[in-house]
Parts: C-alpha cells; sequence; structure tokens
C-alpha cells in the first residue's frame, strides 16, 4: 500500500495571554492541506490538533513551531524538535524554545 504519511493528533493549549494568527511551520514536508489558522486562543483553552508529515518524515533534524501574534501584536514563535526511540519511532517532541 501507498505510504500516506505520519499523522501527528496533539492538543494545543495556551498558557500564557490570549493569542491570534496561529499557524504552524515545519522543516519537514507537510501534507496538504495545511492546518487552517487557529481563532484566537483564550488561556488555559485546548485546541486539538492534527498534521501530517509527507511519507518519511518526520525525522531526525525535524521540527515543527507554532507561530502565533501575542496579546501586545508582536510575532513569536515557539519551536519543537522531535526525538525518536532506537527503533526509529517519534518518542516523544521537545520544546526548543523560541
Amino acid at each position: 500500500p501507498r505510504d500516506a504519511g505520519t499523522e501527528l493528533r496533539f492538543e494545543l493549549r495556551n498558557l500564557g495571554a490570549s493569542a491570534s494568527e496561529i499557524r504552524f511551520d515545519s522543516k519537514a514536508p507537510l501534507v496538504p492541506p495545511l492546518p487552517p489558522r487557529l481563532p484566537v486562543t483564550m488561556t488555559g483553552q485546548p485546541y486539538p490538533c492534527a498534521i501530517v508529515f509527507a511519507p518519511g518524515h518526520p525525522n531526525a533534524g525535524d521540527h515543527l513551531s507554532v507561530r502565533f501574534r501575542d496579546l501586545a501584536g508582536h510575532l513569536r514563535s515557539i519551536s519543537f524538535a522531535f526525538a525518536f526511540d532506537d527503533a526509529g519511532k517519534l518518542a516523544e517532541i521537545v520544546p526548543t524554545g523560541e
């Protein structure tokens, strides 16, 4: 069967002040359609998300960034790296900072 890629489902939860214009960027290729921009995220509000990586991804060196506009109107981002177990399976997603 054809490899449709790897789907990553997660819950995004804003732990800071409200944010807007939230979108995802990735060094790894994503399968269209890309996730839409999320609406304004309120503090503590969970947002279920899913993105699909192209076949063969994610792998070492790939990362995912969440870009957003903060309450003061500044564009910000938080990046996450992918960590894999010895079998090459995705083990965790590690925040790498802004």
